[in-house]
């Protein structure tokens, strides 16, 4: 309102009720008072229909956008699209898929033992650490080594398995599993990860009695056999760090970490253990059953072997009674959940104490 007096003609105050009336109409109207933007302070700013009209605009624009991004996302009559909130029948490789889309998922479990063959990872029992690849022999535990044309080498490297193939030739190592019949009709992925970083990997739908190669590339392949053993091949110079073989259409190798070393030495010596000495000799309380025979009763250990296992020894053993026999020999003879070990010896005398000392190793073998 203005803040002097003056003094309008009747027409002239006509005049000035309608411009300031057509200015406030303007400002409701159109957002503009005498033709400039109003202010944000103006009590017509929130409330003019220039406002709402840009409001409505922006809504419209933004929800266009959004169905034209879900459109394009997943367009209409899609095959396999996935969807958060309808029920749908998927395949393995579409629920793979899924859970890498979001990052679930990322690990699963491995259905190799002993999986991982750096230092401080691998279980190494037999302790062998390098050497010229064998025929048909265990190597680290449950994975036998073969090799053909010009044996290569191998060592236990920080970070991985060092494979020194000749040209030509090639370093096998093999799993055989003690229960298949699971894997059968199952879709299955093999990794292997180089110490490098390199991970190759591939998939199958397993068919029983069929030999299915899983990876297959120039420096080392996959192949589940026959037989249902898993086979890593070498055919050039380079350092496994680990392999896998999972259940599903998608590797997770590259996601794991070294699993628990006593889980996994547990799982390993359910089908071997080397029993070694701890200082220069070992001492084993025994029981003469005649005068060539040991027995150490109930033998077992702290969990089952898969079988009852075969025995053989390095260095020597000694039965003690007075006077020092050597063992010739060591059997095993089941004992319900354990086993005895019977030695084979001399000079003996039936039904009484006999001490017997190890110095070297007794290997207890039910590998398959």
């Amino acid at each position: 309102m203005a803040d002097y007096v003056s003094a309008l003609t009747g027409p002239e105050m006509d005049e000035a009720l309608y411009d300031m009336a057509s200015h406030t109409s303007e400002a409701w109207a159109v957002g503009t008072r005498n033709g400039t933007p109003v202010s944000s302070g103006d009590v017509t700013y929130n409330n003019s229909s220039k406002y709402w009209a840009n409001r409505s605009s922006a809504y419209n624009t933004n929800a266009q956008a959004a169905a034209a991004r879900a459109e394009s996302a997943v367009p209409a009559g899609t095959a396999g699209a996935v969807f958060f909130d309808t029920a749908q029948s998927l395949t393995d490789a579409q629920k793979g898929q899924a859970r890498t889309n979001i990052g679930a998922g990322t690990k699963s479990t491995n259905l190799l033992d002993n999986p991982w063959w750096g230092s401080g990872e691998v279980v190494n029992q037999r302790g062998t650490t390098s050497g010229t690849a064998p025929s048909f022999v265990y190597t680290i535990d449950r994975w036998k080594m073969i090799y053909s044309g010009t044996a290569g080498t191998y060592s236990i490297g920080t970070t991985g398995m060092v494979f020194t193939v000749p040209s030509g030739s090639y370093i096998q190592l093999i799993q055989n599993f003690n229960n298949v019949v699971f894997l059968n009709g199952k879709t299955l992925t093999a990794s292997v990860l180089l110490s490098n970083g390199d991970v190759y990997h591939g998939t199958i739908t397993r068919t029983n009695g069929t030999a299915q190669i899983m990876v297959n590339t120039n420096s080392v392949g996959v192949v589940m056999q026959t037989d249902n053993s898993f086979r890593v091949t070498v055919y050039s110079n380079l350092a496994i760090r680990a392999v896998k073989l999972e259940l599903g259409a998608n590797s997770t190798l590259s996601n794991d970490v070294p699993p628990n070393y006593a889980e996994e030495l547990a799982k390993c010596r359910y089908y071997f253990r080397r029993i070694a000495p701890a200082s220069a000799s070992q001492i084993f309380m025994a029981f003469a059953m005649s005068a060539t025979t040991a027995t150490v009763m109930n033998a077992g250990f702290s969990q089952p072997m898969r079988a009852t296992p075969t025995a053989t020894f390095s260095g020597t053993v000694n039965a003690y009674n007075g006077s020092n026999h050597a063992v010739t020999a060591i059997s095993v003879a089941a004992a319900g959940d354990q086993f005895n070990l019977s030695f084979t010896t001399s000079g003996l005398t039936a039904y009484t104490a006999v001490t017997l000392s190890l110095s070297g190793y007794i290997d207890l073998s039910a590998d398959l």
